[in-house]
């Protein structure tokens, strides 16, 4: 990588590039909100969100990836969006 850094032509690692959109969700007072709650409550609760959230990015074709404790939503734009 430090050979990388030195060098002072442009890099190109991408072979095309293509318009995306992607999806960030933060439940705001979470913790707050889950420590009134039994264990299982919060789990039915991240259940319940989770299948919304999956139900909408499949309802727009989009992807999803759940890489450890997140979740990823992407959108590719069709050809109509993109003009």
């Amino acid at each position: 990588m430090g050979e990388l850094v030195k060098l002072e032509t442009p890099l190109n690692l991408t072979r095309y590039h293509t318009a995306a959109a992607a999806l960030f969700v933060d439940m705001v007072g979470f913790t707050a909100y889950c420590s009134k709650m039994a264990p299982e409550e919060v789990i039915a609760l991240l259940r319940e969100l989770l299948a919304l959230l999956i139900e909408c990015v499949f309802s727009q074709h989009g992807i999803i990836d759940i890489p450890g404790r997140r979740v990823d939503g992407g959108f590719r734009p069709t050809r109509t969006e993109l003009g």
